[in-house]
């Protein structure tokens, strides 16, 4: 992540740097940026070395967090450098820019640590990975799976009446992790037979936090198809026993490892008022299997060679059989072999590999230190390896996608606009911003890291894709990330570790705001309910990028004009009938989004000074006329359109459309 960010900070830095020529007002800052720029590209000339260096060696990672550690404080001195020659051309004056001199004696200190690890000092090369399907011949390859089989007899147990004292029957799928359990669970929940046999379906997705209110309100949610505002447990529980009552039920619950009895019967309860309820269980674990099942466990076996081989074809060859390449199908199925017979394992690697036709790195893969490193875990190795070798680019937006939960789904559109305010894409005088983003998704896909579940239209109307992460690849993410990125799903925490830079929450999101702020970059905050949450204590984050409050909430400080490095602002339900003027002076601001502002009617008069505003949302509010500084905004790629928007400002649209783009 280093590398990449540092790769921001310098491009920053050359803006600045041409920025107070032009201006003349900061002569005397030149040479400080200058010394400063230098450094940093010291530092990140030694990082493509270090993250080989940290695969193998302890000692590193240290060394590596701490560089971190003052990459992010570099960035934040240009920033505020940046931020202040925005706000003399704002202002029509000459501005009194930070003095950095205090942040590079930092930098100093850094240079002479980079001597003491002696790392080798070479320009980072990014590799342009193009699949070379020109070498491979338009033979297709079928590729086989057991899951077929395993489908039919599970849908054969769910569907059969056995004689018992009760009206709740589990299975359970037990495998290890990357078998296809999920995969295999999807199938059965999708079959028309299934369907058809059943009122009411639903499926909850569990992980490691068994916690009973939360999958009592996603069955009811999967249920019902909708959101539920209710919390308190006996209301829930009530809530789902008046949709089963009577019905023949079908529950997935997905990833489950608790093993306390005790909540598996108070999870279970309300389906006792159900005709017929059935629950699928996927584990891991061979205990929650004990606990949980009734009927007979479906234990999901290994892969056979061929098809793992079958599937390694369809991901690294595009389906087409590899005739004129002999050395790589023979170091394929050697590579096939150590993969254990796990799916995930194997179409990992295969992806990776379908970028390459270097016999090298073919051999480089079978042959990597990293298969002694996690014995009987053939899947976290093949994740590493293909980690490893990814583009340094993608790695940032890879380890970001850590922070949301296991199991959410990532929306394509928020994704890349949150990579944009970290800085993680970089202009490019062909393309825009937005349109890497869209290559970065595609590659990750590609790539296998995420998978897309389904196409579909915004809250305002544009078109959007949504993609999730297999739980032993976010795992990985989280590994990768070293701490920074956190997800708190109803959960109670005291503090924020200084670690912890990016941080997703949903529920109690008071006991975060009154914690420690003071590092973060992304704060994304949601909540199931309508409760009024008070913002005061976002004072404290001076250091956000991107701020998200999907919550309820009466007023947005003033101080909010204080949070200079703030690229994305998202909020939904604001009650207020105008935003502070303090906004607008948030120069860096490239993305607003106001959604379901119902009581909103105005935009600041001076909203027209956020000139590297790139998307402005306004969705579902009651603003009547946008302001006439709005056609200063001449980097703003659109504006919503149709039905979402008032059209009493159609004419203003217009106008901006024309000198904005």
């Amino acid at each position: 992540m280093a590398r990449a960010l540092l790769s921001s900070i310098i491009t920053l830095g050359a803006k600045l740097v041409a920025a107070t020529r032009s201006s003349g007002s900061v002569e005397a800052l030149e040479d400080d940026m200058n010394w400063t720029m230098s450094t940093l590209k010291g530092i990140q000339a030694t990082l493509r070395d270090a993250e080989e260096r940290e695969i193998r060696e302890e000692s590193v990672k240290l060394w590596l967090k701490e560089l971190r550690e003052v990459a992010y404080a570099a960035e934040d001195v240009l920033d505020d450098c940046h931020y202040e020659v925005m706000r003399a051309k704002v202002e029509a004056r000459t501005a009194a820019v930070a003095d950095p001199s205090k942040k590079n004696r930092r930098f100093g200190e850094v240079c002479v640590d980079l001597e003491a690890l002696h790392l080798q000092e070479e320009e980072a090369q990014v590799t342009d990975f193009v699949a070379k399907d020109s070498l491979r011949k338009r033979k297709i390859v079928q590729v086989g799976s057991s899951s077929s089989e395993g489908k039919e007899e599970v849908i054969e147990l769910l569907l059969s009446d056995h004689d018992s004292a009760s009206n709740i029957s589990t299975i359970v799928i037990v495998g290890k992790g990357g078998l296809g359990k999920t995969t295999l669970t999807n199938l059965v929940y999708n079959d028309p037979r299934v369907r058809q046999s059943f009122d009411r379906t639903g499926w909850a997705c569990v992980s490691e936090f068994f916690d009973v209110r939360r999958l009592t309100k996603a069955m009811i949610e999967s249920i019902s198809h909708g959101s539920c505002p209710l919390t308190e447990l006996s209301t829930l529980q009530g809530n789902l026993m008046n949709l089963v009552r009577g019905k023949r039920v079908l529950i997935v619950l997905d990833d489950v490892w608790n093993e306390q009895h005790s909540d598996w019967e108070l999870l279970q309860a309300p389906l006792l008022c159900a005709k017929v309820a059935k629950i699928l269980v996927t584990t891991r674990n061979d205990a929650v299997a004990v606990i949980m099942q009734t009927l007979p466990t479906y234990r999901l076996g290994y892969l056979p060679e061929h098809q793992c081989w079958a599937l390694f074809q369809h991901y690294a060859f595009g389906g087409m059989d590899c005739v004129d390449q002999c050395n790589l199908e023979k170091i394929g199925k050697e590579i096939v072999s150590k993969c254990g017979g796990l799916p995930l394992a194997v179409k990992s690697l295969a992806s990776l590999l379908r970028f390459e036709v270097d016999e090298d790195c073919w051999t480089e893969i079978l042959e990597s230190e990293e298969w002694q490193s996690y014995v009987d875990n053939e899947t976290f190795v093949a994740l590493r390896i293909s980690y490893h070798r990814m583009p340094p680019y993608l790695k940032p937006c890879f380890r970001f996608c850590s922070m949301f939960p296991k199991n959410y789904q990532l929306s394509k559109k928020q994704l890349i606009q949150l990579w944009i305010a970290q800085g993680y894409i970089q202009s490019d005088s062909r393309k825009t911003m937005e349109e890497i983003g869209n290559e970065y998704v595609d590659e990750l896909m590609r790539r296998s890291f995420i998978d897309h579940m389904s196409d579909h239209s915004t809250f305002y109307g544009e078109d959007d894709s949504a993609y999730k992460m297999h739980d032993l690849i976010h795992d990985l993410g989280g590994l990768m990330s070293e701490k920074e990125h956190y997800a708190m799903v109803d959960a109670e925490m005291s503090d924020l570790s200084d670690e912890v830079h990016h941080v997703f929450v949903k529920n109690n999101v008071e006991t975060v705001l009154s914690g420690n702020l003071t590092d973060l970059r992304t704060l994304i905050l949601t909540t199931d309910d309508s409760k009024i949450i008070h913002l005061d204590d976002l004072a404290k984050a001076q250091c956000l990028r991107a701020l998200e409050l999907e919550v309820h909430f009466l007023k947005l400080p003033n101080s909010i004009g204080n949070l200079k490095h703030l690229r994305y602002l998202f909020l939904l339900h604001y009650e207020q009938k105008s935003l502070p003027p303090s906004i607008c002076l948030l120069y860096n601001l490239q993305i607003l989004v106001l959604a379901y502002c119902h009581q909103l009617v105005d935009l600041p008069e001076s909203i027209g000074n956020l000139n590297n505003l790139r998307h402005l949302t306004i969705a579902f509010s009651s603003i009547g006329r946008l302001p006439e500084s709005i056609c200063q905004l001449s980097n703003l790629q659109k504006l919503p359109e149709g039905p979402l928007i008032y059209m009493n400002y159609q004419k203003d649209l217009e106008t901006l459309l024309t000198y904005g783009t």
